[in-house]
């Protein structure tokens, strides 16, 4: 079902959409938008699952770029709060609806989910792969060479996460 009617034709064209449900069944859509020349994040919610509220941008800044940067970032609920990440040029981002967004670090192909407890954020870098963890003020390098990260939370609490480092896949739980 169509949730969201570009006016400029289309959304970001590469650029994965990211969802997630909270625990009353709210529906949570994210996506980086194409407007006058922006490539902005946008969300939308639905308690139903059959209507969207009018979407709205996430952050304050704006990224003016006639291109996809392929790099859709990440939704989550934690400590009943959402919470996104994203990139806007070669900067990562947390953001939740309505606040300023804060920038955590420099970086690309940011990935985030989120447990009780907060949230867990990796991305690229110059330095490797990079991830802070729910209550950290510092990100730690988890692999000096590695890229294209991604992050799943875990029943535990914990999370896994899995990254490409010269030619292998790299998985490490993270506390």
């Amino acid at each position: 079902m169509l949730i969201y009617d570009p006016p400029e034709g289309t959304i970001c064209e590469c650029c994965q959409p990211s969802v997630a449900i909270d625990a009353t069944g709210q529906t949570l859509v994210m996506w980086r938008n194409s407007l006058g020349g922006s490539r902005d994040m946008y969300l939308t919610r639905s308690r139903d699952g059959a209507v969207f509220s009018k979407p709205e941008k996430l952050g304050t800044g704006t990224w003016l770029l006639n291109a996809c940067p392929m790099d859709g970032g990440g939704i989550g609920i934690a400590k009943d709060r959402v919470v996104t990440a994203w990139r806007r040029d070669h900067e990562i981002f947390l953001a939740s609806p309505g606040e300023k967004e804060v920038r955590i670090s420099e970086g690309t192909d940011v990935s985030m989910d989120a447990v009780p407890r907060g949230v867990y954020a990796v991305w690229s870098s110059v330095t490797g792969v990079q991830a802070l963890a729910p209550g950290k003020k510092e990100p730690v390098v988890l692999g000096p060479k590695g890229t294209f990260p991604n992050v799943v939370a875990l029943a535990n609490g914990h999370a896994l996460v899995a990254w490409e480092d010269e030619g292998v896949i790299r998985v490490q739980e993270l506390p």
